[in-house]
């Protein structure tokens, strides 16, 4: 999973779900430990912006 910054708004629900707590602030934003995530999607589902993406297998190269 991946955040958008530029279409996140700092509402901060993602992280408040996590049930991996994958997700840290940095510079205000948060951030996807991606050795952490657990890929449920629970943040996607919660984001009210369509901010957080999935990174397919291809794209983690």
């Amino acid at each position: 999973m991946k955040i958008q910054t530029k279409t996140c708004l700092n509402c901060y629900g993602c992280i408040a779900v996590c049930p991996g707590l994958a997700i840290h602030v940095i510079d205000l934003k948060p951030y996807i430990e991606p050795t952490r995530c657990n890929n449920c999607r629970f943040c996607q589902m919660v984001c009210p912006f369509g901010a957080i993406d999935e990174v397919s297998e291809k794209n983690k190269l």
